[in-house]
């Protein structure tokens, strides 16, 4: 779990912090979309052509304890999944995707 918020806190402060000198190698972009984020009751996910049909694959939505509130088995590239959050608290929550042995994750934020 603090890898992610970690993660999350990181990606924040470089889109609305002060610049950095240091340089950082690389960052791996998840081969997913969220939209729109921040969010009110719902969202749409795209997956990405970018990983091959047939590869072992899991879509999660995480809350901040790391615990799965909504999961995927086996979704298609190229798909796009509707979640719905009504009901669900005001809070930053976790898209996770795993692909093979990578592990892909993009804070999410619900706004009401």
């Amino acid at each position: 779990m603090r890898k992610k918020a970690l993660a999350a806190l990181i990606v924040l402060l470089g889109l609305t912090g002060p610049a950095c000198n240091k340089e950082i190698e690389s960052v791996p972009v998840p081969p997913f979309t969220v939209f729109p984020n921040p969010f009110l009751e719902d969202f749409a996910v795209h997956l990405e052509n970018s990983f091959p049909a047939g590869t072992a694959t899991e879509f999660r939505i995480l809350d901040g304890k790391d615990q799965p509130i909504m999961v995927w088995e086996d979704p298609a590239p190229g798909t796009s999944i509707r979640v719905d959050m009504t009901g669900r608290a005001k809070a930053l929550y976790y898209a996770e995707l795993r692909v093979g042995n990578s592990v892909f994750i993009q804070p999410i934020v619900k706004a009401q």
